[in-house]
């Protein structure tokens, strides 16, 4: 079954606390995107898809709780929201969930954890975009921002701009087994960017997983909003395109203690992290 709500003329469609919802067929959202109001708490499973024809597929306010599983969001508006945005909400939990993007998949904004399970994102999102579409900033297909403590395991993000970006005092993002590429549009664009980018006091702890990039793979950097501060990564494992980099001190980012930088002979990821002998 289809359910077209981009018809509605108001501007969300509040969900009830506690709603158990299955959504086997097809939601199509437009401005009036799917919302979790204040405090509430919404859980969301199927094989079903919400299609959002304009900006995002749900929002997570103050205090709410989002669980889903199973599902597709697809998103195909570049440059107005996300497919789930989140703000100074209590947590956001997903599992075997798809994302296809042309912006942001998701918009870890303020909201306190994260969990992120068996997950896919597909972001389209490119810095060719701004030439087409005015004021569009280049979008990273996952953020983790405002003090939100984020687990990812067993996520994939394929990209171009960029797969995960985390910014912020007190966040923090741990990954395990991790997929993560950034590729060009085309071979002679060069609009790829990093799979994960450490910003303005921020951590990121990578455990496992491959991270693959034609510039960086990992980097430090302020180049969203310069003058900021650079962030951490702690290296305790993983598949690498290429070492780790700050940007502002133009060196290598050396692995956690105990931990070293060992060539594998593959191309693809000729580095990886082991515990030192």
């Amino acid at each position: 079954m289809e359910i077209d709500l981009a018809s509605y003329t108001t501007n969300v469609v509040n969900i009830a606390d506690g709603t158990v919802m299955t959504i086997d067929g097809k939601i199509i959202t437009g401005t009036n995107q799917l919302v979790v109001p204040a405090d509430a708490t919404v859980t969301v499973s199927g094989e079903g898809e919400v299609y959002a024809n304009d900006r995002g597929g749900f929002q997570v306010l103050a205090g709410a709780t989002l669980n889903a599983s199973g599902i597709t969001i697809t998103s195909n508006n570049n440059g107005k929201g996300a497919a789930i945005y989140t703000e100074n909400a209590e947590a956001l939990n997903l599992e075997d969930v798809t994302i296809n993007t042309a912006y942001r998949g998701i918009d870890g904004r303020s909201v306190k954890t994260i969990s992120a399970k068996n997950v896919t994102i597909n972001s389209t999102a490119s810095v060719l975009d701004m030439a087409t579409n005015g004021n569009v900033t280049p979008a990273y297909a996952f953020k983790v921002w405002n003090g939100c403590v984020a687990t990812l395991e067993n996520v994939t993000i394929n990209a171009i701009h960029g797969c995960l970006s985390v910014l912020g005092d007190g966040s923090v993002a741990t990954l395990n087994n991790c997929n993560f590429t950034t590729k060009d549009t085309n071979a002679t664009s060069k609009d790829a960017y990093y799979t994960v980018y450490v910003c303005d006091n921020a951590v990121v702890n990578i455990k496992s997983g491959n991270y693959s990039s034609p510039r960086y793979a990992v980097v430090l950097d302020d180049d969203d909003q310069t003058g900021l501060t650079y962030g951490t990564v702690n290296l305790y494992g993983g598949m690498f395109s290429q070492k780790a980099y700050n940007m502002m001190t133009k060196e290598e980012v050396a692995p956690a203690t105990g931990y070293t930088y060992e060539a594998t002979g593959d191309t693809a990821y000729p580095w990886t992290v082991v515990a030192a002998q």
